[in-house]
C-alpha cells in the first residue's frame, strides 16, 4: 500500500482544480500547465433550471408536480421562484409548463461563492 501511495504522489491529476482554469482554444497551454479539456455534455442533460419571469403565465402546474418543494408561487407578484438546494433536477415542472417559461441549462457547475 505504501508503494501505490508514493505512485500516486508523483502522478498527474485526473480532474482539475475547482474552479477550474479554462483556457478555450489554447489546447497546447492547456497540456503544459496540466489542465484538462472541459466534458461536452449531451443535448439532454437536466444541468441547472432556467426560469424566464416574462413567460411565465402563473398557472402554479409546475408547484402542483414539484416532489421537492423546490418551485414556490408568490401570490402577490403572481410569478414562482425556484430554490436550487431543494431540487433534484426530475425535470416535472420542466415538461409540465405549457409556455416554457422554465428549461433546462446545460450548466453543470452549480457551486458558487454567493449565498444567493
Amino acid at each position: 500500500m505504501q508503494k501505490e501511495l508514493i505512485k500516486q504522489l508523483f502522478r498527474k491529476a485526473f480532474t482539475n482544480r475547482f474552479p477550474g482554469k479554462r483556457i478555450p482554444g489554447n489546447t497546447e497551454r492547456m497540456e503544459r500547465e496540466g489542465i484538462n479539456s472541459p466534458v461536452s455534455v449531451p443535448d439532454d442533460y437536466r444541468g441547472r433550471i432556467n426560469y424566464e419571469r416574462e413567460k411565465c403565465t402563473g398557472c402554479q402546474l409546475c408547484t402542483k408536480v414539484c416532489p421537492s418543494k423546490a418551485v414556490v408561487y408568490h401570490e402577490e407578484e403572481n410569478k414562482i421562484s425556484y430554490h436550487l438546494l431543494r431540487c433534484t433536477f426530475c425535470g416535472e415542472c420542466v415538461e409540465v409548463c405549457p409556455v416554457q417559461a422554465l428549461t433546462f441549462t446545460q450548466d453543470f457547475l452549480l457551486a458558487r461563492t454567493e449565498k444567493d
